[in-house]
């Protein structure tokens, strides 16, 4: 073989190399979002905010859409409002397919109720140990009694989210005990979702508007979820 042609195929080799790498890189699935089939969380769940989002989870299940894609872009909240949303998820007619853009605490669990799991490359998702206080009667009263529910309830949500990633639950307390972050690839690792996928936007999402409902904080935002922050009327 002559010099040169071990030139040429090296330079063949290599352009393969390049191109492989590349496509590794920029190979995630592109989900495109439109007004029919994407519902966004964003901000803290509480009561409000999650009797909003399962207004439009269930305007959603209503459209002709196949599926409904959850873009999830909040730190946590109330692990009861968050149960009702997680609730709602499991009686869809069609797929709900979840996307993390931020994924922290009680926003994880109702990640993990999705039929598909995606993040952003540069997605972030945390478990910690739940958080809560309440007061009553001591020597056998409501303390008591209710510290026995409370056990109960977050045991069950950690059982369920512990099932889903494929872990025993005393391996999924250990992460959580003080506190498990991960980003895009490394979530995929340690199986907090089962993909990374980039989204985009279609020109019709883009230009709509709604009113964001909590507790604590009231405004009208984008429905394009790459657009994070309020905006105007």
């Amino acid at each position: 073989m002559t010099k040169t042609i071990r030139k040429y195929l090296s330079y063949i080799g290599l352009t393969i190399i390049v191109f492989t790498i590349a496509f590794t890189v920029r190979g995630n699935d592109i989900i495109e979002l439109d007004v029919k089939n994407t519902v966004v969380l964003r901000g803290t769940i509480d009561g409000v905010s999650a009797s909003d989002l399962i207004h439009r989870l269930l305007l959603a299940e209503s459209s002709d859409s196949t599926a409904i894609y959850l873009v999830l872009d909040s730190s946590g909240g109330s692990i009861v409002a968050g149960s009702t949303i997680v609730e709602a998820i499991d009686t869809m007619n069609k797929p709900v397919i979840c996307i993390a853009m931020f994924a922290a605490s009680m926003a994880h669990a109702i990640l993990q109720a999705c039929n598909t799991r995606y993040i952003t490359p540069s997605g972030v998702s945390m478990i910690h140990r739940a958080r809560g206080r309440f007061g009553g009667q001591f020597n056998d009263g409501e303390v008591e009694s209710q510290l026995k529910f409370w056990k109960a309830f977050v045991q069950r949500m950690e059982t369920r989210n512990a099932n889903r990633m494929s872990l025993k639950l005393e391996d999924y307390k250990r992460l959580a005990a003080n506190e498990f972050w991960c980003e895009g690839e490394n979530c995929v690792k340690s199986n907090f979702v089962d993909a990374i996928a980039s989204i985009r936007c279609s020109a019709e999402l883009l230009k709509s508007k709604y009113t964001l409902y909590s507790t604590r904080i009231s405004g009208v935002v984008s429905g394009c979820p790459l657009i994070r922050n309020f905006t105007k009327r």
